[in-house]
């Protein structure tokens, strides 16, 4: 109830008993249940709650909880900009999952032919670590559904545990396209150096971003999530990742025309797109998001980020297995293990 402006309070207590209930008497303890539907979804809107009495003093104490009554029980402590979030995080969740357990028959049948190479290795760390930050938010949602608070600790050791997985994914990236590991046993010690000095740069300013958003959550939990790239920190990251994607497209394109083998051509095109699109896939969706109304951009920003990732991940899934990995990749494999396509 917004008191009217420049009436007396007798004047403003009117609109309250018509909005609420009359006023409360001595020592009562009442619950109220109030519905407000905004008349637009476009835009913000501001909720006012007062009591006043009038001919004296006032002692009350109260509890005010908004719902959003139409996103049903699991839904109703979602913001209009946060529906979806936990139904998102669980999808992808159970896909990485299955992911994982594919990878891992995969790794153990590489390993005990003792053909793991580094960068099979730093892989296998990125796919993890990206299930770990997706099940930190499925239990972060999944609180957040039943009290409207969740686990915001909990959530950012997600983010946190995404960081390390995209920093590892990226070093894999940078080395495939230098042909580490495919066409070659090492990198150039400059490129060593640069790589060094990129992913160092991409957890420091990750992990700075996140701080940052965690100091926004007083504000709004959604808010929170746009103030991450909207920091000079979000900024640097999208910057850092178009100069990865041009930095591993001049690489892959120089290892493509100095390779030979046709099965080494075809993974240098192979991971051009895959790994291209995934460096390229956070600049391109967030400059998407900024043409959306703002209660949109929270569910398209999450659901195109994990969606590229998850993509990505499994082909380098399918790059990997052992009937191909002999192909692809500098390891030794058993005749019978590089040839079989049944795994």
């Amino acid at each position: 109830m917004r008191a009217q402006e420049g009436g007396t309070c007798k004047q403003d207590v009117c609109p309250a008993r018509a909005a609420f209930h009359p006023p409360l008497g001595e020592d009562s303890d009442q619950s109220w249940e109030v519905e407000e539907l905004p008349g637009d979804h476009t835009r913000p809107h501001s909720f006012f709650l007062a009591f006043g009495n009038c001919d004296g003093a006032l002692n009350v104490a109260f509890d005010v909880v908004m719902l959003n009554k139409k996103y049903g029980a699991w839904g109703e402590q979602f913001s209009c900009e946060e529906s979806g979030l936990l139904e998102l995080h669980v999808s992808f969740c159970v896909l990485f999952l299955l992911l994982c357990g594919f990878h891992t028959r995969s790794f153990y049948a590489l390993r005990k032919a003792q053909a793991v190479n580094v960068v099979i290795s730093m892989f296998t760390w990125a796919l993890f670590l990206q299930l770990i930050g997706l099940l930190c938010g499925v239990i972060h949602y999944a609180v957040f559904a039943s009290d409207g608070f969740g686990v915001p600790g909990l959530r950012d050791w997600g983010r946190h545990m995404d960081m390390f997985s995209q920093a590892a994914y990226i070093s894999v990236i940078i080395a495939c396209g230098y042909g580490w590991n495919v066409s070659q046993r090492g990198m150039e010690r400059r490129a060593k150096l640069a790589l060094s000095i990129l992913v160092s740069c991409y957890v420091a300013l990750y992990t700075a971003m996140v701080l940052v958003a965690f100091e926004a959550l007083n504000e709004s939990p959604s808010q929170s999530f746009q103030s991450m790239w909207s920091t000079p920190f979000g900024v640097a990251i999208t910057v850092l990742r178009a100069l990865s994607a041009i930095w591993f497209l001049w690489a892959v394109i120089r290892s493509y025309r100095s390779e030979n083998l046709t099965d080494k051509k075809t993974f240098y095109r192979i991971t051009a797109v895959s790994f291209g699109g995934w460096l390229m896939a956070l600049p391109f969706v967030l400059f998407l998001s900024a043409f959306l109304v703002p209660y949109t951009r929270i569910w398209f920003i999450t659901f195109c980020l994990m969606l590229a990732t998850f993509v990505s991940m499994f082909i380098t899934v399918c790059l990997m297995l052992p009937s191909r990995a002999g192909r692809y990749f500098d390891v030794a494999l058993p005749e019978l293990l590089g040839r079989d396509d049944s795994l």
